[in-house]
């Protein structure tokens, strides 16, 4: 189920719970200073969620002087070429050559699956079957937040992510890309065996109110700046009925964390950066702000 609204607020290309409760509790705010640790300027990190209206940043106005203090901004992908990316993600997203939702469910499963989509979509697998499990559920994220946010209209919406990178390409900043769409997309869509995809994919259907309800929750944490909160929904797999697997977590959180982290405190040691990513990779133990900390950074909320 958590695949239905981790992608919000971790990846931002697809715009669409795991270990320990944070010990450090991460409530005041989605925009945080960064200072110390030999650094000449702050730099800020930003928590996004892809869905969310921009108008959201209203509630933090600090970021706005923060985005014009910085002389970079790091994302977690350049968003300047969607449409590379969107060629991308239709390519990776397409099921092999020779398999079928068939070869991926039992019979009994297939019609399940092919019914609730029917319902949910308006079409069933004779017009989804082409396309991996995984691209469907971000597909059924999509549609559960327009469901639950009537004013949303994806092809209009404009993405906190890709709004503060049109911001900082207009101030002349450069905009640098944590990591490839290529790499993205490779966690997003092939991390996980097509069986489990599948298998993922029809629980979240089976429970899609309960989905909405999640999306619903995660938007008002978000929205109120309690990150904490965001960790505590996220990781709440005793009441998850349709959990990820642990190694998908740990690949879609943790390890780009890792990755991220090589970066992050040479781009601050060059000048003020401004990094905007998934809020839910600056939250918990492993998360960005904690990383940070223990790499002997300050890191205080400003709104």
């Amino acid at each position: 189920m958590k695949k239905l609204f981790l992608s919000i607020a971790t990846a931002g290309l697809l715009f669409a719970g795991c270990g320990e409760k944070a010990k450090t509790r991460t409530t005041d705010s989605i925009l945080w200073k960064v200072t110390g640790n030999g650094l000449e300027n702050p730099s800020y990190l930003l928590g996004t969620h892809h869905f969310a209206s921009v108008e959201v940043l209203d509630n933090f106005p600090a970021y706005a002087d923060a985005l014009q203090s910085a002389v970079q901004v790091a994302g977690e992908v350049d968003m300047e070429n969607l449409s590379d990316a969107q060629i991308l993600v239709i390519e990776k997203g397409s099921m092999p050559e020779g398999t079928s939702y068939h070869d991926l469910l039992g019979a009994g499963d297939y019609e399940k699956l092919d019914a609730l989509m029917t319902e949910f979509f308006g079409a069933g697998l004779d017009q989804f079957g082409a396309l991996k499990p995984a691209m469907i559920s971000t597909m059924v994220t999509q549609l559960s937040y327009a469901k639950v946010h009537p004013e949303f209209n994806l092809a209009t919406h404009i993405s906190i992510d890709g709004y503060i990178q049109n911001i900082a390409r207009e101030q002349g900043k450069e905009v640098i890309g944590l990591e490839t769409i290529e790499e993205q997309v490779e966690v997003l869509l092939n991390f996980e065996p097509l069986e489990a995809q599948a298998a993922s994919l029809l629980c979240s259907l089976e429970h899609d109110e309960l989905g909405m309800q999640q999306l619903t929750k995660l938007t008002e944490l978000y929205s109120a700046g309690d990150l904490a909160g965001m960790h505590d929904l996220a990781n709440d797999t005793l009441n998850d009925p349709c959990p990820s697997s642990e190694e998908f977590r740990h690949a879609l959180i943790k390890l780009r964390n890792d990755r991220w982290m090589e970066q992050i405190p040479s781009l601050m040691g060059e000048g003020s950066t401004f990094i905007a990513v998934g809020a839910l990779h600056l939250t918990g133990e492993e998360g960005i702000i904690e990383q940070l900390r223990r790499s002997g950074y300050t890191v205080e909320s400003i709104r």
